[in-house]
């Protein structure tokens, strides 16, 4: 991505990049994985609003073994 935001890019990527973003003016809101792609569509000129939401979960949560419900013991065993 880093490539397609540079200044000097054939013509061809110029228009294609034009086109992205003609059509991202057009959503009511856009979201997208990472603060980095956020400030480069920012930079293109996208005016649509822009949430970050990140990839990935935190798994710092300790599971335990326990199951709140036990599909066997509601249907019985086969």
């Amino acid at each position: 991505i880093d490539t397609f935001d540079t200044l000097h890019i054939p013509i061809k990527y110029r228009l294609e990049r034009r086109f992205f973003i003609w059509s991202l003016n057009r959503f009511d809101v856009i979201t997208c994985p990472s603060n980095q792609l956020k400030e480069l569509m920012l930079r293109w000129g996208v005016k649509t609003p822009i949430y970050v939401v990140p990839n990935g979960v935190n798994c710092k949560t300790v599971f335990t073994n326990e199951k709140e419900y036990d599909v066997d013991k509601i249907l019985g065993k086969y």
